[in-house]
């Protein structure tokens, strides 16, 4: 940007501009109604000087040329009225552009990155090995431009009001001097769209409160609107296919002067990725084309191929440059606002949008189609959510520590809480939320720390629950806590690996794939008896030692775990029973005495029933490992 991006410390402080152009509102509002109290006196003071009428042919000219004078007065009433608006949506404009901004840097800096005042990144874990200083590097490319992506939207924002304020001063004074016609006035503006973190029956209210506004908004397809929660799923749809399709015909098009096709820009190493300002594109420009590709290819994977391409899809949300270029975008297969039952789907780690998650996992197409086989009488929807920032893989420190899932928890409970506020279906709709791997942590906080509202939640491969000690801290009104753990699924042990007994545990899932370090801990297992939860079989056929590839299996075609989550999330739990899918959880181990000492000769001695859990140790005895009738064969239709 020319004269270099803000100060950070300027960006800090904008909020003070802000407040400078909320109380000018307040001001320009006052101005307004002191100018039509004149323009009402004014034509009485005319009509009848001294409180007497006047009439005759001077009476009749000076009343011509007054009316014109008081006509050029509501002019400057609408004016200042309009200044009045300007100042307060751009009070609230730079307000979320400062918000935007931080949070970026908030981002770099959780990242292990410094941000200085000039905002220039300085990486405070250094990376020895190549491949990983490598991706160090790209990682503060991504957050670097990010970070000046947001800051120059947010310059800009404040150019533009500042030119809006200046020209509208500039009408204002022109009015003691010209009458106005009225169609030389300027445009009206466009409505203010509400901050991302507005509470969703507000945004609900302020865009049914909109009328032309609407098909202006949707045709000129601002970013931001696309995600607010409180807006139907249709026009969010609309939005956000519109913002994906701009990010792909940016950088297709520039390129197109060159000979650059976009069967060119399938090589992900081509030069247009490596060098983009050569070709008048920004990092920022490549990464929200990367990622739209990816979130397209997801659109078309959920909508099927060929004779099955006819399942309704709807780009829910979308934010290609969320979490440093991690990406974020969630997508229906069936209308959330009509559907009966709904199902969000939260993966876990190893997940991203940049990744490909959108495009290479059967999760949300499976449970669909189940759905749709197990209950036709009902309509279904399953949202696909990669809305938060999931840990890299299993050499991702952070995959062993909540921080990540605590995070994602309030941005998965603000989603999935406007659903209720979008709904407009006749019966009452079922909401289910699905959590696997670190996205079963992460559904838990959102249960226990940020008020996630559902009827029921199911945890695949949980490595804990972290700040959910019971199903009771869940707060499902009624819902009930379900759980699938194969016992050959190392991962969904983690939650056991507390205390001294624990090392042991870690030691065995270490060779197993999982690099637990020393501190290692997500909370409680909640396949534990004890727990409060409902748990379901999940077993993989034919394994019968810990296998990471089992961690995989959940959401597998005829699998135990399919069948049982199927039943939950159309509302016909009572058939885990009838369908013979109900486990035992697991139980720590136990000591206690026989019922009687028999000694020859002697009758037996009765003893004392004694029958109690050895304390400090993990639940790891496991009865599911001890069934061998593991089939795959428990598909619908």
């Amino acid at each position: 940007m020319p004269g270099g991006p803000p100060a950070r410390s300027r960006i800090e402080t904008w909020d003070q501009t802000a407040g400078g152009l909320a109380e000018s509102a307040q001001d320009w509002r006052t101005r307004a109604e002191l100018l039509e109290r004149a323009a009402d006196v004014y034509g009485a003071q005319v009509a009848a000087p001294g409180g007497t009428e006047w009439r005759g042919p001077g009476a009749a000219a000076l009343a011509a040329a007054a009316d014109a004078d008081r006509r050029a007065i509501y002019r400057g009433v609408e004016h200042a009225r309009r200044l009045a608006d300007i100042a307060a949506r751009g009070a609230d404009g730079l307000r979320w552009g400062r918000q935007r901004t931080l949070a970026a840097v908030a981002d770099a800096e959780r990242d292990g990155f410094r941000v200085a005042e000039d905002l220039s990144l300085t990486d405070r874990l250094w990376a020895d090995m190549p491949d990983a200083h490598r991706a160090r590097l790209q990682a503060a490319r991504a957050h670097c431009d990010q970070i000046r992506y947001c800051a120059a939207r947010l310059q800009t924002e404040d150019e533009r009001i500042a030119a809006q304020l200046d020209a509208g001063v500039a009408q204002l004074t022109a009015v003691a001097r010209t009458v106005w016609a009225a169609d030389d006035l300027p445009a009206a503006e466009p409505p203010v769209i509400p901050p991302p973190d507005t509470d969703p029956a507000e945004v609900h209210r302020w865009w049914a409160s909109l009328t032309s506004e609407r098909a202006r908004l949707i045709a000129e397809h601002p970013p931001g609107l696309g995600n607010l929660n409180g807006i139907p799923a249709t026009v969010r749809d609309e939005v956000n296919q519109a913002v994906m399709n701009d990010d792909i015909a940016r950088v297709e098009d520039t390129v197109q002067a060159w000979g650059i096709t976009p069967e060119d820009l399938q090589n992900t190493g081509h030069d247009v990725f490596r060098t983009p300002e050569k070709y008048g594109l920004s990092r920022i420009d490549i990464t929200r084309y990367r990622n739209a590709t990816k979130t397209k290819a997801g659109l078309k994977y959920d909508r099927g191929d060929g004779v099955t391409a006819d399942r309704p899809v709807l780009l829910w949300s979308y934010d290609p440059v969320a979490f440093g270029g991690q990406g974020t975008a969630a997508i229906a297969i069936g209308n959330p606002d009509e559907a009966q039952n709904t199902t969000v789907i939260v993966p876990g780690t190893a997940s991203s949008v940049a990744q490909g998650w959108m495009a290479d996992h059967v999760d949300a197409v499976n449970v669909y189609e189940q759905s749709v086989r197990a209950d036709p009488t009902r309509s279904t929807a399953v949202i696909a959510w990669m809305g938060y920032d999931a840990p890299d893989g299993f050499g991702d420190r952070r995959v062993t520590a909540p921080g990540l899932a605590r995070q994602g928890g309030e941005l998965l409970a603000r989603d999935v809480n406007g659903l209720w506020v979008t709904h407009r279906g006749v019966d009452p709709q079922h909401v289910s939320v699905v959590g696997h791997s670190y996205g079963a942590t992460t559904v838990a906080d959102a249960c226990a720390r940020s008020g996630l509202h559902a009827n029921d939640v199911i945890l695949l491969g949980c490595p804990g629950t972290d700040l959910a000690r019971s199903a009771a801290d869940f707060h499902l009104d009624g819902g009930r806590v379900y759980v699938g753990a194969a016992s050959t699924d190392p991962v969904s042990w983690i939650g056991q690996t507390d205390g001294v007994p624990g090392e042991l545990l870690k030691n065995e899932l270490r060779q197993h794939g999982i690099p637990l370090p020393l501190d290692a801990g997500l909370g409680r297992d909640p396949a534990g008896q004890g727990f409060g939860s409902i748990r379901f079989h999940a077993e993989v056929p034919g394994s019968e030692q810990l296998n990471r590839h089992d961690h995989a299996h959940y959401y597998q075609l005829g699998s135990e775990a399919l069948r049982g989550m199927t039943d939950i999330v159309t509302g016909h739990a009572e058939r885990l029973t009838t369908d013979e899918l109900v486990a035992e959880g697991r139980r720590q181990p136990h000591i206690g005495t026989p019922p009687a000492i028999r000694i020859p000769g002697l009758p037996p001695i009765q003893l004392p029933h004694l029958d109690t859990r050895i304390p400090g140790l993990p639940a790891y005895i496991d009865p599911e490992g001890a069934r061998h009738t593991v089939r795959d064969d428990h598909a619908y239709g």
